[in-house]
């Protein structure tokens, strides 16, 4: 089954999710105190707010909203029922299923489901995922100082493009959203680096951050 959410009430931009019900999310526009009422047809078990969609998961369901339009979201049925993450970019957004992940469009259509070198049966840690509108960033199940970075371009299939093998074992990951593709690691030591990627100064990386003791 999938986990119990953890959390009840998100904030997107002007917007705050709250669940309010089993089966009931309370939308507030900030601003101007404008509250719409969602009724889902089961209860809620994991929601995820951002880039002006809030995506919805029930047992066997995924119900997307727009915030142009709360009236009539996106549903479309889940093929598993073992969601443990969902991660939103500005395009897509991606589910995290113990050792796999499925990317979807917020028009609910099924994207790819992405592989990379040494994919394994042994569980995704989504703290070491991070997704973009072109890049898809996840760790590698076995080898916890391999980064394996992903291309997601439109209309073609997902595909390795590079990889990083850190010093020490990575303990998260996070790629920006604006201008020259950069992605921020922290490892064991709760250092922290910024990598460029998908550059012209691919590799080159930058310790930003270190632990004081």
């Amino acid at each position: 089954m999938i986990e119990i959410i953890r959390r009840l009430r998100l904030e997107w931009d002007n917007y705050e999710a709250t669940l309010i019900r089993r089966k009931v999310i309370e939308v507030r526009e900030v601003a101007n105190e404008v509250r719409e009422v969602l009724e889902i047809s089961d209860r809620v078990v994991y929601l995820e707010f951002g880039f002006n969609h809030l995506v919805v998961i029930t047992p066997m369901q995924c119900h997307v909203y727009s915030v142009t339009n709360w009236n009539t979201p996106v549903i479309f049925n889940l093929k598993r029922s073992t969601i443990s993450a969902v991660f939103l970019a500005e395009k897509h957004f991606l589910f995290v299923e113990w050792n796999t992940v499925s990317l979807y469009s917020y028009q609910g259509r099924l994207l790819g489901n992405p592989r990379w070198k040494g994919f394994s049966s042994e569980p995704l840690y989504p703290a070491c995922i991070s997704l973009c509108a072109d890049t898809l960033v996840i760790r590698n199940q076995n080898n916890e100082k391999l980064l394996h970075i992903l291309e997601i371009p439109y209309n073609k299939p997902i595909v390795e493009s590079q990889s990083h093998s850190h010093l020490h074992n990575v303990t998260q990951v996070a790629l920006n959203y604006k201008g020259d593709r950069q992605l921020a690691l922290i490892d064991v030591n709760k250092d922290l680096f910024l990598i460029a990627i998908r550059t012209t100064s691919s590799g080159r990386i930058c310790k930003i951050g270190f632990t004081i003791f």
